[in-house]
């Protein structure tokens, strides 16, 4: 589980973003069938850049199929629209 709160609570750093998401990337090498679950709790606002970064960049790298079954979001409840809303957007570019 990634605790996204360990990065902060207002998360805002595109080049903390690019680090998760260069480490999953990583990861998913070695693991080809890891889960990677995100924890959200104790976040408070998620601005638009970490979430192109992390997410938005994740789905297009990995593609759709892959970020549905590989990644998870928990206490997403406040963030789930927004994160969607930005995936959709990275995608339509």
């Amino acid at each position: 589980m990634i605790a996204l709160s360990d990065f902060g609570r207002d998360l805002s750093s595109r080049s903390r973003a690019r680090f998760l998401r260069e480490h999953i990337l990583k990861d998913a090498e070695r693991v080809p069938d890891a889960v990677y679950t995100f924890d959200l709790a104790g976040v408070r606002t998620i601005c638009h850049s970490f979430a192109d970064e992390l997410f938005g960049i994740l789905v297009v790298e990995m593609g759709e199929q892959w970020f549905k079954e590989h990644v998870v979001l928990e206490n997403a409840e406040n963030h789930t629209t927004f994160i969607l809303e930005t995936i959709a957007r990275r995608l339509a570019r």
